[in-house]
């Protein structure tokens, strides 16, 4: 199985919203004297940032292998690496892998250079086996 990693950028910025919520926490804290909901939402959501920054470092972005390629989210995307139709990039930040049911969108923005050179020469191999397939029917 090959994983697409996230960014380190990608990454850190959970990190600063997980710290930047508990920090406002802390104010509003040291501001009122006590607690007030604002404070219990501000410290869920620092806990649910650092929740976002854990699961996107385990899992990464992407997963290839056992002929699929997974987009790992909390709601997963996954589609088979035969059914693969077309590859489309679009612009410099974006492919769209087309498949007769689905359409999945990969961002390049979200993956780290040496794991985005690694997708590239994934995505030319699947490029030349569908036109070998084209070109024998």
């Amino acid at each position: 199985m090959t994983k697409i990693r996230f960014s380190k950028k990608r990454m850190l910025v959970n990190v600063y919203f997980a710290i930047s919520w508990i920090v406002l926490a802390a104010y509003f804290y040291v501001l009122y004297n006590k607690t007030k909901p604002i404070l219990y939402v501000c410290i869920t959501m620092s806990i649910l940032y650092f929740v976002f920054y854990l699961y996107e470092l385990k899992m990464q972005y992407l997963t290839i292998g056992n002929g699929t390629v997974r987009k790992n989210s909390f709601f997963p995307k996954r589609i088979l690496l035969s059914e693969i139709l077309e590859i489309k990039k679009m612009g410099s930040t974006t492919y769209l892998l087309i498949t007769p049911r689905k359409t999945l969108i990969i961002y390049t923005d979200f993956i780290a250079k040496d794991s985005l050179s690694k997708l590239n020469e994934i995505l030319n191999l699947i490029e030349v086996k569908n036109k070998k397939l084209e070109e024998s029917h």
